[in-house]
């Protein structure tokens, strides 16, 4: 986890609003547990879906 704060304090400014910026780690920490879990898609999948979304 230290390492993810350090790049996280040398990449600011990141241009988020303060709050999309108290948004992003919940989200973050849902992605993880979801992956923990074997909850995934293939990645072929994921691209389409977000090319989709354009």
């Amino acid at each position: 986890m230290a390492r993810f704060h350090a790049v996280r304090a040398s990449a600011r400014p990141s241009g988020l609003l303060n709050e999309e910026r108290a948004q992003l780690r919940p989200a973050l920490d849902e992605g993880i547990e979801q992956m923990k879990a074997g909850q995934t898609i293939d990645v072929a999948e994921a691209m389409a879906e977000l090319r989709a979304h354009r």
